[in-house]
Formats: C-alpha cells, sequence, structure tokens
C-alpha cells in the first residue's frame, strides 16, 4: 500500500433473517469489480452476484466468500489441505508479490497498484 488507503470490497445476495459469513480478501474484490461490470451492462444484481461469485468461486476451487483463510505463516499445518490453507496460501503469495513490487518501485513516483 506504500502509506495509503486499500479498499477491499465484497458482494452478496443477502437473505434478511439469516446470518451469513463474509470475508473480505483480493478474491472478493475481484467478484465486487466482476459484479459491477455485469450490472453495468444489463444483469440484475442478485444474477450478476451469483454468476461473479461462481466464476470466481470455480477458479479457485473454493468459496471465496464464506471460507476463512488460514495464516499459514504462523502454523495451521495439517496433514489436509483444507479450503482454509489454499486461501491462507493463495493470499500469502499475493502479499510476498505486492511486497516485492514494492520494494522494487516503491521509490517511484508512479502509482502502483497490486
Amino acid at each position: 500500500s506504500n502509506g495509503k488507503t486499500l479498499r477491499l470490497e465484497a458482494m452478496l445476495n443477502y437473505k434478511e433473517g439469516r446470518d451469513q459469513n463474509l470475508v473480505l480478501t483480493p478474491l472478493t474484490n475481484i467478484v465486487s469489480g466482476l459484479t459491477q461490470y455485469k450490472v453495468g451492462r444489463g444483469v440484475s444484481d442478485s444474477t450478476a452476484i451469483s454468476e461473479s461469485l461462481n466464476s470466481i468461486n470455480d477458479m479457485y476451487g473454493f468459496d471465496v466468500n464464506e471460507t476463512t483463510p488460514i495464516d499459514i505463516t504462523k502454523g495451521g499445518q495439517s496433514s489436509f489441505a483444507t479450503s482454509g490453507h489454499q486461501y491462507g496460501a493463495l493470499l500469502t503469495a499475493y502479499s510476498s508479490y505486492s511486497y516485492d513490487l514494492i520494494q522494487k518501485y516503491g521509490d517511484t513516483q508512479s502509482n502502483i497498484y497490486t
């Protein structure tokens, strides 16, 4: 972030009277962007959310809205890689990649979006 505010978003089809879990990560932010794109092209809100979630969930193999990522850098080892382990590994990779970019380009005046 290089001292700047990062904004993450998520989308879900809320149902009144029902508790719903939601995490905010770069993947939920992708779902949000895809949903907004679809709505802008005339798809109904609920359909756009469902289609976007299904696309990203299918791409990564777990529910990006409801799976709780496990911080694999602080333990959580298991003989079986759960969806939480997979999500945590992916977020660790994103974080490492972002850090590398900030180290390489952090002193420049250009904007870097990771």
